[in-house]
């Protein structure tokens, strides 16, 4: 038994005795035989885990910049390239058609559930069988809104559902990734996408130029599907598949300073260090940076509750370059 499944007829019991069945008795009965579900006839349901193990592995993309090949060759017509998306990373889990599960990308292992608000996002019902991932992003749609990947990632994390469906006018969930635990017959990337934007799915590889998503670079994917998992993957990136970035792009962030903490170094040195709300910057979520002395802070005239901006000098060390 999958938590996905558990969670899946927890929720239709609990929908059943509401007077809002979400399938059949038929279906129930044939999912609840097949995953030998001991629940039923229970009007309770259990406290949800505020995290999910994801059914396939969620990993991040390999960057290359500009001026750099990738290390694996293919001919240009081998790939397929759709815009890097700016938003928060998703998954949303299908158990024999039926939404299940839904999850951020967390640890690319398990991430936080969101269930409840995706179910708003996307369709509740496929025509598949089998565990079915489908993998995007929530991105925003209105260009005006600033700091968009914190506004959709923020969104997720709301606990009022109420709250978060104000938002929803302003986001979307654009589909890049498709894997079943059953059917085999979708040769190529663009077919999958295809398949699954004929779900009422947004899908990548229809995103149009002129589009007002906020984008970071562009993906390139093998289009086979056989080529794609023939090479494998290493334990942070496909690698049939990769992102380029122009060679001078810097991510910067905007986030609340929340606390300055005093830490001792390993030589009894002691350093401030600058608390904030959590950013993404290149896949790494980042909550602290170094204020380095007193003389720092008094430079930057920082103060809790400012907007700061914040990098990773090198792409590697978090760094706050001052405040807004």
């Amino acid at each position: 038994m999958t938590t996905a499944v558990e969670r899946l007829l927890d929720r239709a019991c609990s929908a059943y005795y509401k007077g809002e069945p979400l399938m059949t008795d038929a279906q129930f009965d044939s999912l609840a035989d097949k995953y030998n579900y001991q629940k039923i006839g229970s009007t309770v349901l259990e406290p949800w885990s505020p995290t999910v193990t994801h059914v396939f592995k969620m990993y991040s993309l390999s960057k290359v910049y500009d001026d750099e090949e990738y290390n694996i060759y293919y001919p240009e017509d081998h790939w397929v390239k759709t815009p890097k998306l700016d938003g928060a990373a998703v998954e949303v889990t299908y158990i024999d058609g039926h939404l299940a599960v839904a999850a951020t990308r967390g640890d690319g292992v398990k991430g936080q559930d969101i269930t409840e608000k995706m179910l708003l996002l996307v369709p509740d019902l496929i025509p598949v069988e089998g565990n079915t991932q489908i993998v995007g992003e929530v991105v925003v749609v209105d260009k005006n809104i600033e700091n968009s990947r914190n506004y959709a990632s923020g969104a997720l994390n709301l606990k009022d559902i109420e709250e978060f469906k104000t938002r929803i006018p302003n986001l979307v969930f654009i589909a890049y990734n498709y894997q079943n635990t059953k059917e085999t017959d979708r040769v190529t990337y663009i077919d999958s996408m295809d398949w699954i934007f004929s779900f009422g799915f947004n899908v990548a590889t229809k995103v149009l130029k002129g589009h007002t998503y906020p984008t970071d670079g562009e993906v390139f994917r093998l289009d086979s599907n056989e080529e794609f998992y023939k090479l494998g993957f290493t334990s942070k990136f496909p690698r049939g598949a990769y992102a380029r970035k122009q060679s001078n792009a810097v991510e910067i962030e905007e986030t609340e300073l929340l606390e300055v903490i005093w830490q001792v170094g390993p030589s009894g040195k002691v350093t401030p260090v600058a608390i904030f709300e959590e950013v993404v910057i290149d896949d790494a979520k980042i909550t602290r940076a170094s204020l380095h002395n007193p003389g720092f802070i008094e430079d930057m005239d920082l103060d809790v509750g400012d907007t700061i901006l914040v990098t990773r000098a090198g792409g590697v060390i978090p760094r706050i370059l001052g405040k807004v």
